[in-house]
């Protein structure tokens, strides 16, 4: 993996590009959204492997992230996974579900710490970690697709998918100021 420098990773975020801005010569880029995550806790809770609608990179401004990237396998020893396409509906965490295969999958795992890069493309699964006080800033790009895949634990003996990707009432809460 190579690492992107700062205005590579922004310029790759952006959008609605504006030639001669106000002046000749000063051209103009909006960024799409930028936001940062801070993680207060030890974090215990997984997150479902998924994949993004968009491409994106991250900073890590303090602490350590470790991010596992999924990949489909033919390896007998790997575990089964039903692919689970979300469509979002224009607010976090609400989206349609549809199912897809059964498929094996394995991971691999990246750590990152405080001044590293790291990136992935829409179509990558990936799940992560961050250690208590953690702090990333996220480079959201522009849609490149509308759905999402989210893989979950599929019991063969069982022939049960145990459902990883609930929503919550707890999750999601705007701040109020």
């Amino acid at each position: 993996m190579t690492t992107p420098t700062v205005i590579e990773v922004l310029k790759s975020q952006g959008h609605s590009e504006l030639l001669d801005y106000v002046i000749p010569g000063l051209n103009s880029t909006l960024l799409k959204n930028v936001r940062m995550f801070e993680m207060t806790r030890h974090q215990q809770h997984v997150i479902a492997p998924h994949s993004h609608r968009f491409d994106f990179a991250c900073y890590v401004l303090e602490g350590k992230v470790i991010n596992k990237i999924w990949v489909p396998t033919a390896v007998d020893t790997a575990d089964l996974y039903r692919e689970t396409f979300l469509r979002y509906l224009g607010t976090p965490g609400n989206y349609t579900q549809r199912w897809g295969e059964t498929k094996k999958y394995t991971s691999s795992s990246w750590n990152f710490g405080t001044g590293q890069w790291y990136q992935m493309s829409h179509d990558q699964i990936h799940s992560i970690h961050f250690e208590k006080g953690t702090k990333v800033i996220f480079f959201e790009g522009p849609d490149v697709s509308d759905e999402s895949l989210m893989l979950e634990p599929f019991i063969e003996r069982d022939l049960h998918v145990c459902s990883t990707g609930d929503v919550q009432p707890w999750m999601f809460r705007k701040v109020t100021k």
